[in-house]
């Protein structure tokens, strides 16, 4: 399973699981509706998640007939205004912080303190080390971004040009799924498929 911590004592999350939940279907359906090859049936789980906003981290896609490299990447939107950036820069903040896992722990008296660092993708990590950390009202915040179109999922060519629509190319629009909920969501982020790695 994987957990969730908080990283700042002294800045409380706020967040329920069904408030998780509902912000990581937001978070894939920005996703699906750039392409649906991604974990196929399978639900997204915390790596693919973590590629996609982690900056150093790699989340592309071979196209079959093309041969084409495709890359994917949680961005702010473009023409927001300045409000709307200021917004949305918070939020992407937010996520590319909320990865986290264990790198190990300290006995404090008779209390087992564990420790934790932010992932870094191109590490195999044991699933049950990984940890979701939210502070505050940072998860309704990327939520709500999400929904507002503040955040999208930018994909890129090998030349860096900015793609549009769906990738690969596909008739019909993307149908939207419910993958968590928050009685599964911290089991299902650890049991599906690994859809991506960091190099």
């Amino acid at each position: 399973m994987v957990h969730r911590i908080n990283p700042d004592p002294n800045d409380i999350d706020t967040a329920s699981d069904d408030d998780v939940a509902s912000m990581l279907n937001e978070f894939w359906w920005a996703v699906m509706q750039r392409s649906t090859m991604f974990c196929e049936n399978a639900g997204p789980d915390f790596q693919t998640f973590a590629a996609l906003v982690i900056p150093e981290a790699e989340s592309s896609m071979m196209g079959m007939s093309s041969g084409a490299t495709y890359h994917f990447k949680i961005a702010t939107s473009p023409n927001l205004n300045q409000f709307q950036q200021r917004r949305a820069d918070d939020a992407l903040k937010d996520l590319r912080t909320t990865f986290w896992v264990k790198i190990g722990d300290v006995q404090e008296g008779d209390q087992t303190v564990y420790q934790y660092t932010l992932y870094d993708s191109s590490e195999e990590s044991d699933n049950d080390l990984l940890a979701l950390g939210f502070m505050g009202e940072a998860v309704l915040e990327i939520r709500r971004a999400f929904q507002r179109g503040e955040l999208y999922c930018k994909v890129t060519d090998d030349q860096g040009n900015i793609l549009q629509g769906m990738i690969p190319p596909r008739p019909g629009p993307a149908v939207r799924r419910q993958f968590f909920t928050g009685r599964n969501v911290l089991q299902e982020l650890r049991d599906n498929e690994v859809a991506l790695r960091g190099r």
